[in-house]
């Protein structure tokens, strides 16, 4: 039991971009253990339940397989809400009853914050290897250390599961090593995308039922899907643009017909021009009077 404690010592270190850290594993039921952002994960198992309606095991990893994963978690803290992605590794294991489980790890970075998913998999990496030492009896208080720094007085982050069949899931499969820069790189593409912005993503080192490649095509793709969004946004832009000007032009005309309409010359008031010599005042006569200032 004492060689847990360096475990969560070292999860207490590491880049800012790492929110919080989670370790999990079927044993009898989904026992979860968080620290920062994830602390109150261990309240709520099913943010990190990967198996299916009725205990489905089907989306689980094959024996010896080891999956890449990524899925955005929604959470609330006071009156503030927002997401959180969970970039982690993911292991078929047997519970205690001798069912088909899983265990893993997860990091929790910045939504769609994907300079962060390269440290944030290394370090779900490290911490899966540890799982059992991590999860370990009375190793409880010693994750309770990192608490949540955004849960301040006293408040907690809540996190929201999502419904069956609420959540988007993206089947990948590797053509290389699944936890490899390939592998980070397929999570970037896709998050890149706002379209797939909320989309769970697993990549399998095995071809699954539906799953996708992951090579040169599935980054073509994605270039292609973002590039048409671009557009799309520009387009949008440029209407708008163009529709403010046609309102400002509309203006402008408004205003110019309004000050004609209520000019000196059209309302009837007294001309400030000059007076000629015929209507105007005569002088005094004196040679001062007719003369200016010298």
């Amino acid at each position: 039991m004492a060689a847990a404690a360096p475990v969560v010592e070292a999860m207490s270190v590491g880049p800012s971009s790492l929110l919080g850290r989670c370790v999990f594993a079927t044993r009898r039921g989904l026992a979860v253990h968080g620290d920062g952002a994830l602390a109150e994960f261990m309240s709520a198992p099913q943010m990190v339940e990967f198996r299916g309606r009725g205990g489905d095991s089907q989306a689980l990893p094959a024996p010896g397989e080891t999956v890449v994963f990524r899925r955005v978690v929604h959470y609330e803290c006071g009156s503030q809400a927002g997401l959180l992605d969970l970039i982690g590794v993911l292991e078929s294991r047997r519970d205690a009853s001798n069912r088909p489980g899983f265990a893993g790890a997860g990091v929790a970075v910045g939504h769609r914050a994907l300079e962060a998913y390269a440290p944030a998999l290394q370090e779900a990496q490290a911490l899966a290897r540890q799982a059992d030492a991590a999860l370990a009896e009375g190793s409880v208080e010693r994750w309770r250390q990192r608490p949540d720094p955004e849960a301040a007085d006293g408040q907690r982050r809540r996190f929201r599961p999502e419904q069956q069949g609420e959540r988007r899931t993206i089947l990948l499969h590797a053509l290389a090593p699944a936890a490899g820069e390939s592998a980070v790189e397929a999570l970037r593409q896709i998050a890149w995308v706002d379209r797939y912005a909320g989309a769970e993503v697993r990549l399998y080192e095995q071809p699954r039922a539906g799953s996708v490649p992951v090579d040169g095509t599935l980054f073509a793709h994605t270039r292609q899907s973002k590039q048409r969004e671009i557009d799309a946004l520009e387009a949008g832009l440029r209407d708008a643009y163009e529709q403010r000007l046609d309102e400002i032009e509309h203006e402008y005309q408004e205003a110019l017909a309004a000050a004609t309409r209520w000019s000196p010359q059209t309302s009837g008031s007294a001309s400030l021009s000059a007076p000629d010599e015929s209507g105007g005042r005569k002088s005094g006569g004196g040679e001062g009077s007719s003369r200016g200032c010298s």
